[in-house]
């Protein structure tokens, strides 16, 4: 399995995430479904982390994927050969 190299602001950006969705809706369990599927997500990726569409140009080298509900939630990574 591959070691997570995360950018330093993931844990900043994840919980302005979920504090946006509960802000907008009011639901505390609906800001914890979103902060679920963020991590369905990445425990996909550290799965299959060579699994996803390349990316070109400044993000050369890097895969994006998309999940959660409507697919919604987008991560771009760059796996550790």
């Amino acid at each position: 399995m591959m070691k997570p190299d995360f950018h330093p602001a993931i844990r900043s950006d994840i919980y302005r995430i979920v504090r946006h969705v509960h802000d907008v809706t009011q639901d505390r369990h609906a800001a914890r479904r979103r902060a679920v599927e963020v991590d369905s997500l990445i425990e996909k990726i550290l799965g299959n982390p060579f699994s996803g569409s390349r990316l070109s140009g400044d993000l050369e080298g890097c895969l994006v994927r998309h999940g959660g509900r409507d697919h919604k939630i987008t991560i771009v990574f760059k796996p550790d050969d």
